[in-house]
């Protein structure tokens, strides 16, 4: 039995094509985030849409996923702009499908801050700085938070 149950688990592994895995160093402060980031925002989501993003594009079929990797698409109806300069008042910001791939929970009609970075999937850059913003649960990405908000207006006025 403990045979059979090893020999999957190697099967298993051999044949995973990709692996991705979450390993934050810890939380940064708000200043630091807040320097490092591409574009600072607070904001309610208003959907969620599971989408693939590939070498050349970001796909809505999610059933063909081989040729590319999983993602969630969340839009935003951004409330305060903090940094960055936006084209609209909605953005999309994406995310990993879950934990293990640093992927943030959005809850919807919920109000977040969201610490934004570019989006890169094999050495391209797929967000777009005035539409769209990449996070993941190593940043200060949360709920919304009147002393972080605080926070941040500090940061912004610098």
């Amino acid at each position: 039995m403990k045979n059979s149950i090893l020999i999957i688990i190697v099967l298993f592994t051999a044949f995973s094509s990709k692996v991705y895995a979450c390993d934050c160093k810890g939380e940064k402060l708000v200043k630091e985030e807040f320097e490092l980031s591409k574009s600072v925002i607070s904001g309610r989501v208003i959907s969620r849409e599971e989408v693939i993003v590939t070498d050349t594009t970001i796909e809505k079929n999610t059933e063909n996923i081989r040729n590319g990797r999983l993602i969630v698409k969340y839009t935003f109806l951004i409330s305060e702009k903090y940094k960055g300069k936006f084209s609209s008042d909605t953005i999309a910001i994406y995310t990993g499908i879950g934990e293990r791939d640093c992927g943030v929970q959005f809850e919807i009609g919920e109000n977040y801050i969201v610490y934004g970075i570019d989006g890169i999937y094999k050495d391209r850059v797929f967000t777009d700085k005035e539409s769209s913003l990449w996070t993941i649960n190593c940043l200060r990405t949360r709920k919304y938070n009147k002393k972080e908000i605080e926070q941040i207006k500090i940061e912004s006025e610098k």
